[in-house]
Parts: structure tokens; C-alpha cells; sequence
């Protein structure tokens, strides 16, 4: 069995292991008393989060680029 990490603890808590891993690392919380609390604090902690504030409805994306720069203003003058 490989060495459970901190990573490992936290992606568990995210729900982002595969399965083969997660039940290797949720055996080594069986045998390890003071992570298992941890990651139960964590998960108790992420439920209140979504609680108050819940899941956001879409992931942020980055602002599309403009294919023109915007029109200037208050140049007619300069001219």
C-alpha cells in the first residue's frame, strides 16, 4: 500500500480520488484514528460551507477576448 498523503486526505474530502485509491486511503483511516477526525472536521466543515452558501451554479470562466478593440471616445477632437 502506498503512503497516504496530505493531498490524498484532502482530495478524498473533495471527492476527487479514483476509487482504487479511495479505498486504500479510507482503510488507512481505519488504522489511523487522528486523520480519520481530521477528515470528518474537513468534510463537517465543506457541508457547512455548501450549507450557507451553497454550490456555485456554473464555474467561473475567463473573459472571452474581444475580437475588435471598443470604439474610442472623445477623440474627434485631438482631430
Amino acid at each position: 500500500m502506498n503512503t497516504v498523503t496530505e493531498a490524498d486526505l484532502l482530495a478524498l474530502v473533495d471527492g476527487r480520488l479514483d476509487a482504487p485509491r479511495r479505498r486504500e486511503v479510507e482503510l488507512h483511516l481505519t488504522r489511523c484514528p487522528r486523520d480519520a477526525a481530521r477528515v470528518a472536521a474537513d468534510v463537517a466543515l465543506l457541508a457547512g460551507l455548501r450549507l450557507l452558501f451553497g454550490r456555485p451554479a456554473v464555474t467561473p470562466r475567463r473573459p472571452k477576448k474581444a475580437s475588435a478593440p471598443p470604439p474610442r471616445r472623445y477623440t474627434s477632437f485631438l482631430a
